[in-house]
């Protein structure tokens, strides 16, 4: 009795990575908030957005937010799961740290806003190696 030959699915998945050069930057008493780069999605099923956060001094908090949009046009805010309020005090930063989440996506267009609030010269937030990775 022969078992046949087995073959696995091969299938090559496309993916690409953004990094989110708008919003990688020190928020401070000039810069509070930023967007980055609307991307195209629409041939993407998974995202993972990651970056690394430090601070100086004594910020309040730092608000990072995912919006999409179905039409290329308007946009929302992504509000299943932890997207819903990804938010960080300045004694979650303590030390810095790197985040990254990955999340299922139906839409056209996606970009990500942080907002940041209690900064000054010299008590600020930094995000750096923002990048937001897609896949089918």
């Amino acid at each position: 009795m022969s078992l046949g030959k087995i073959e696995l699915n091969s299938k090559k998945y496309k993916s690409e990575n953004q990094i989110l050069n708008n919003i990688n930057t020190t928020y401070n008493n000039v810069t509070t908030n930023a967007t980055s780069q609307s991307i195209d999605c629409s041939q993407y099923r998974q995202a993972t957005l990651g970056f690394d956060l430090t601070k100086n001094g004594t910020p309040v908090d730092i608000t990072i937010i995912v919006e999409i949009s179905l039409n290329g046009t308007t946009y929302a805010q992504l509000t299943n799961g932890p997207l819903s309020k990804w938010i960080y005090d300045d004694t979650a930063v303590t030390g810095g740290i790197q985040r990254s989440f990955t999340f299922t996506i139906a839409c056209q267009k996606i970009r990500v806003k942080v907002v940041a609030t209690g900064t000054t010269a010299v008590n600020t937030f930094t995000m750096s190696n923002a990048t937001l990775s897609l896949r089918d």
